[in-house]
């Protein structure tokens, strides 16, 4: 008898101490928690042996545990997109924000409207060309910007995966711990849930529980294994040096388990979302700012490629390369005018000879077209191929400029590019880009003599009618290229489709605008998303902790009982001892 109360004492302390054990785990949001439960010990013949306490047991639902998981990758997805799509909004600017393209290139108009009034005033050539010089700074900016903020993708990639793999290694510690050791099992449990949550919270995955102890196998949802019972399979990433426009998925950093591809394994957690923000939020968006680049190049150039500075440039040398000017064909209709302009302010804006009008239907080649300019110049300028393989006229005489213009009622194209004399050869672009299309926006500049020397933006156009020397062939305040220019910038044009927005007619203002408009979407969807994801994963987090985790109510009940139990107890093996005290004494 007195061994079974003792054993009953025994089990009571046992109680009160898995109490105080839980108690000072509540605080922990990764705490389960954990019950222990007397045994009556019957011997064969019907004798009451006394109590022993069963292992300790952790209260679990293992379902629920997999769907927070599960929410845990969605929550982070949505919420590191949506903080990207944030940051694009605070970069884009909204359109009246004066930091913002579109305000840029309204502004850059609104200067040309002054321009167009005064052509002839300095101040205006200046500030236009700043403008514009502006607009281009804007459109590089945000190209830098979106090659930044994949190269802040990449390292969030290596720094998750230097965090899966502190993570891994972490739970096949547990999972030792798990295998040898029955007493400590319900506490590392905790600690192997609160692992794979936070392993969830990178990339998603499977875990297969072990049907002989409670250790765990996991796996990629491509069933890659991640970790296995002997230990760890390291996430393998290497990143990139560099990141430019130019280079796509294939040529950046890949996951790698066992030389084996994970990347296609990656569609969630902070992993998976830095993934898409790599490889497909920003890209599209430098897509777009390439397109409006390109459409804003061409069309800028085509118009200031119409005019003439004034005075005009004594030497003009096309952007445009030919590799092989024998064989690279041209087929331009109709008549181009080149004039040599008197620059003295004497005789500023004459033509210092007669104009040379060209019919270059005849031409077949690029050299064709440097041998007819030079038989007509004679001596007072000079046409070559550079060693680049541009297009250059220079004028013998250092106080004459070149000015040229299409003669007739519409401009003289070449039929396969559809561009002007000049444009076809770049001779007087306005604005220089580096890269023919992928990554323009970073590289286009206006052009540095122009910039240097505002006066060279084309005003004014060169005179068509017959003219002779000492003709006036170009005005001080000529503002037909200004005015086409200002009115250029309301034309709609023709975008291809191009990362986030498909192709339309619209005109470069509201171009700008609509990179804006598709991206304030895309960050309300991402925004609204991540709201619900996080709540969602709130609320199976307190139905979780209802459900298993520790109760201060229930442990003050639970301390109660089995301080009720002891007390019961330890009052009967006091009168026990009474009544064996008496019976010894009564002998």
């Amino acid at each position: 008898m007195g061994n079974a109360i003792l054993s009953g004492l025994t089990v009571a302390q046992a109680g009160q101490d898995n109490v105080k054990r839980n108690i000072a785990r509540l605080n922990d949001v990764n705490a389960s928690r954990v019950i222990v439960t007397p045994t009556s010990n019957i011997s064969s013949d019907g004798r009451f042996l006394g109590v022993s306490m069963q292992k300790p047991q952790r209260v679990e639902n293992v379902l629920l545990a997999e769907n927070i998981r599960e929410q845990t990758v969605t929550a982070n997805t949505s919420e590191t997109l949506s903080l990207a799509h944030d940051r694009i909004l605070q970069h884009l600017g909204q359109p009246g924000d004066q930091g913002s393209l579109g305000y840029k290139l309204t502004d850059f108009k609104n200067v040309l409207g002054l321009l167009e009034v005064t052509p002839g005033e300095s101040s205006y050539q200046k500030t236009v060309v700043g403008k514009l010089s502006s607009v281009l700074e804007r459109v590089s900016q945000f190209g830098d910007f979106c090659q930044s903020e994949r190269e802040l993708a990449e390292a969030g990639i290596a720094n998750g995966v230097s965090e899966v793999n502190r993570i891994l290694e972490n739970l096949h510690k547990t999972n030792v711990t798990l295998r040898s050791s029955d007493s400590e099992s319900p506490y590392s449990m905790d600690e192997q849930d609160k692992y794979l949550k936070e392993l969830s919270s990178y990339l998603n995955i499977q875990v297969i529980r072990n049907t002989n102890d409670a250790s765990v196998q996991v796996e990629s949802a491509g069933g890659k294994a991640l970790l296995l019972q002997t230990g760890p399979t390291f996430v393998e990433f290497t990143e990139a040096s560099a990141i430019s426009a130019s280079l796509d998925a294939a040529d950046l950093g890949k996951l790698a388990v066992d030389n084996k591809n994970l990347t296609e394994d990656l569609y969630g957690g902070s992993i998976g979302a830095h993934l898409k923000i790599r490889d497909g939020i920003f890209p599209d968006l430098q897509k777009d700012m390439d397109e409006f680049a390109f459409q804003l190049k061409e069309h800028l150039n085509a118009i200031h490629n119409q005019g003439s500075g004034f005075p005009p440039s004594q030497i003009l040398e096309g952007t445009t390369i030919f590799l092989d000017t024998a064989g690279t064909d041209i087929k331009m209709s109709g008549l181009v005018r080149i004039g040599l302009i008197d620059r003295s302010l004497a005789n500023q804006g004459v033509y210092a000879s007669a104009p040379f009008d060209f019919d270059f239907t005849t031409a077949t080649s690029i050299d064709d077209v440097v041998i007819a300019l030079n038989t007509s110049f004679g001596a007072d300028a000079t046409a070559e191929i550079t060693l680049e393989g541009a297009l250059k006229i220079t004028a013998t005489n250092a106080v004459h400029g070149i000015s040229i213009v299409s003669l007739g009622a519409s401009e003289s194209v070449d039929e396969t590019t559809g561009k002007g004399f000049s444009h076809f050869f770049g001779l007087n672009d306005l604005i220089l880009s580096q890269n023919e299309k992928v990554g323009m926006a970073q590289t286009m500049i206006v052009r540095p003599d122009i910039k240097a020397t505002p006066q060279l933006f084309s005003r004014g156009e060169l005179s068509t009618s017959a003219a002779v020397g000492g003709d006036i062939g170009l005005y001080v305040g000529g503002n037909s290229a200004v005015t086409k220019m200002m009115l250029g910038l309301e034309n709609r044009l023709e975008f291809q489709k191009s990362g986030n927005l498909s192709g339309r007619r619209e005109a470069l203002t509201t171009y700008a605008n609509s990179i804006y408009q598709a991206e304030i979407m895309e960050a309300r969807n991402a925004q609204a998303a991540s709201m619900v994801d996080a709540n969602a994963l709130q609320k199976k987090e307190e139905q979780h902790k209802n459900e298993t985790g520790i109760s201060i109510q229930e442990e003050i009940q639970a301390s109660m009982d089995w301080g009720l139990m002891s007390n019961a107890l330890t009052q009967v093996n006091l009168a026990q001892r009474k009544m064996l005290d008496n019976l010894v004494n009564s002998l």
